[in-house]
């Protein structure tokens, strides 16, 4: 598994996180998986909410998490 670690990332990097936190927290509250899609550059990327200060906030282990 590989990791990445955000620590003092630009700014701008701070708010996409805090906006792709807040989508999941709205799909959460609709009883949905917390995940979205992200093209950039031709590339297609699934992002998924696995676990929020120690909740685990899906229904099923995600064992090739990237940590963040």
């Amino acid at each position: 598994m590989n990791n990445f670690f955000i620590d003092n990332g630009e700014q701008v990097v701070r708010e996409v996180i805090a906006d792709l936190l807040e989508l999941f927290s709205e799909q959460i509250k609709e009883g949905h998986d917390p995940k979205t899609v992200i093209k950039y550059f031709g590339a297609t990327l699934e992002v998924r909410l696995v676990d929020f200060e120690g909740s685990d906030v899906t229904k099923e282990e995600n064992d090739k998490c990237v940590v963040v």
